[in-house]
C-alpha cells in the first residue's frame, strides 16, 4: 500500500494483495493523521469492523476476493 499528499487529499494506492482487513486500519489511521474528528473516526469503524468481520466469515481476505456481488 501506498499513500501521499496532493492538495491536501490523500490518495491511496492499492495492490490486488493487500489483506482487507490491513487496508481498513490503514484507512482509519489515515484519517486520524488527518486530525478528522473522533466522532467521524468512530463512525467509520462503526461501518468498518463489522464489514471486514463479514468479509472475514466468508474467507474473503483479500481485495481481489471481494466481488460486487
Amino acid at each position: 500500500m501506498f499513500s501521499s499528499k496532493n492538495h491536501d487529499q490523500t490518495i491511496l494506492e492499492i495492490s490486488h494483495g493487500d489483506f482487507i482487513a490491513i487496508i481498513a486500519e490503514s484507512f482509519l489511521i489515515d484519517r486520524q493523521a488527518g486530525e478528522l474528528s473522533k466522532h467521524t473516526i468512530k463512525f467509520y469503524r462503526q461501518f468498518l469492523d463489522p464489514y471486514t468481520a463479514n468479509c472475514n466469515a466468508h474467507s474473503l481476505t483479500l481485495l481481489q476476493d471481494v466481488t460486487p456481488d
